[in-house]
């Protein structure tokens, strides 16, 4: 189970403010592409991105997250992954 976890943050003008979550959601997919050459019967799964972060980039739009905070939703949510079910949980961040 791939767990995204990325800051809604200010990118400029060109970019959205969840740019990292669909870097992170790509990276999942190489990731899995790589570690499904050896296990064919694994699913790829991605839970719902996070949105947080600690330190993100200022400007319009930016939402920053306290780290206690983000460590508790991060435990939290790796636990609820596990109570599904999942066997191993990746946090992906960009």
């Amino acid at each position: 189970m791939f767990l995204p976890m990325n800051p809604v943050e200010y990118h400029g003008p060109h970019l959205s403010l969840p740019n990292d979550r669909l870097i992170s959601e790509g990276l999942a997919a190489e990731v899995f592409a790589r570690l499904g050459a050896k296990h064919a019967d694994w699913p790829f799964l991605v839970a719902s991105d996070l949105e947080m972060g600690v330190d993100p980039t200022p400007g319009p739009g930016t939402r920053e997250t306290p780290f206690p905070i983000v460590r508790e939703a991060v435990l939290d949510a790796c636990q609820a992954l596990r109570a599904l079910g999942a066997r191993a949980v990746v946090v992906m961040t960009w």
